[in-house]
């Protein structure tokens, strides 16, 4: 790959009655050039260009000191880029010099550098629009804890300091504290940043953030019991008469017990691909693909649950040229979904908290209490097994259909 760099002057021809114009640094990547235009005091009269490394600007300008000083520290900017991406094994990019010189703010700052990671982040992180809210949602915390936070004074006593301050912030209800999972989901963001900064950009020692991964914790209760609904209760929701329901209410009490037999979020409907869905032949309809959340891989076997299938048909987007499975119609914000589930809860006789997310607890309590093995569970779920002993158990169609032979749901009615 070939990779020139040089200092342009008035790179567009211009003519303009000051005679005065702009530097920049040209940099050409397999015969394709672009330009960074290089921060100055003001623009430099053409008499005063040599063009010449590395009094570029001759003495006679009163600025060239800091314009020669700009030009030889974007260079250095340059090559110390193309240092740190070959040590990774990367090549250079107009991606990489892009977020690299056209960085906002202060570099030593780590409150503009996460303010840049959001804005700009790296090409391999790929998140929905929920999570980079959490991530604008942590700055604007670390903002009130520090609006100017060096990269110099973060330590493991720091880190501990900003935990505490996330555990003093009114939650989304008067008179409450954050979450401890809101909490912890915040810093989780707040330490993805930091080992960015710490593996790619050289920013911080790499050793003080292990050392905060090992000492600052933040500890969340295990999830309260009850918040799953048991059989009866989802029983009564089906018995519930289509006459007393809204179509809204209909539409979303077939996209609840949807999820409860896939053990799905509301969003895992929503990105749900075309080509995730499948029919065995002797079975029926399954989903095997990566969940959009994690890229984790998940398998369910929808043919347990007699109802799924038609839902899913039910829902299908008629379009074959569309990559998503569920027409994009019957989908509203999560808080609209959620006073749908509330209604229909009261009417099963459900008076605890509801919300899409219960549909997912449900359907795993279900599975577990039916004996379905912990290896499909995690399977089904779609989530990561951090137990290295379960971490090579290969869980195919085949597995999957053998783990949760006993389990009859259809038995139950639901």
């Amino acid at each position: 790959m070939g990779i020139s760099v040089a200092v342009k002057y008035n790179w567009r021809k211009e003519i303009n009655k000051s005679d005065c114009y702009q530097i920049d640094i040209r940099v050409t990547i397999n015969s394709i050039p672009q330009y960074y235009k290089v921060e100055v005091p003001q623009k430099v009269p053409s008499r005063d260009w040599s063009g010449i490394a590395p009094t570029w600007v001759k003495n006679s300008n009163p600025f060239s000191f800091a314009i020669n000083d700009s030009i030889l520290k974007r260079l250095q900017q340059i090559a110390d880029l193309q240092t740190r991406l070959y040590v990774q094994g990367k090549k250079l990019t107009f991606f990489h010099l892009n977020k690299e010189l056209n960085f906002k703010g202060n570099r030593k700052s780590f409150n503009d550098y996460f303010k840049n990671y959001v804005t700009k982040p790296p090409e391999e992180v790929v998140l929905e629009p929920g999570t980079w809210e959490k991530y604008r949602s942590f700055i604007g915390h670390l903002d009130n804890f520090n609006p100017n936070l060096r990269f110099d004074e973060i330590d493991v006593e720091m880190a501990a300091r900003i935990r505490n301050f996330l555990t003093r912030q009114p939650g989304s209800k008067p008179g409450t504290k954050l979450a401890p999972s809101s909490i912890k989901s915040l810093f989780d963001k707040f330490m993805v940043v930091l080992q960015h900064a710490a593996t790619i950009d050289k920013l911080i020692d790499r050793d003080v953030v292990e050392s905060i991964i090992k000492k600052v914790t933040i500890v969340v209760p295990d999830r309260q019991d009850g918040l799953h609904w048991d059989v009866v209760e989802i029983q009564n929701l089906k018995k519930i008469p289509a006459s007393a329901l809204l179509p809204s209410q209909i539409r979303d009490r077939k996209l609840f017990l949807l999820q409860i037999y896939g053990s799905w979020y509301y969003r895992d409907l929503f990105y749900m691909s075309r080509w995730d869905v499948h029919k065995d032949h002797e079975f029926g309809m399954y989903v095997a693909g990566a969940r959009s959340k994690n890229d984790q891989p998940r398998l369910v076997p929808l043919w347990k649950f007699p109802g799924a299938e038609a839902i899913m048909k039910e829902f299908e987007d008629p379009d074959p040229k569309s990559t998503f499975w569920f027409r994009r119609d019957i989908f509203v914000e999560s808080q609209a979904y959620n006073r749908n589930l509330k209604v229909l809860a009261d009417m099963a006789g459900v008076y605890r908290d509801v919300t899409n997310k219960t549909a997912r607890h449900t359907g795993m309590t279900l599975m577990a209490r039916l004996g379905v093995a912990y290896p499909a569970l995690k399977k089904i779920a779609g989530q990561k097994i951090r137990d290295i002993g379960r971490a090579y158990i290969k869980m195919g169609i085949r597995e999957i259909i053998d783990a949760t032979e006993l389990a009859q749901f259809d038995r139950l009615g639901i």
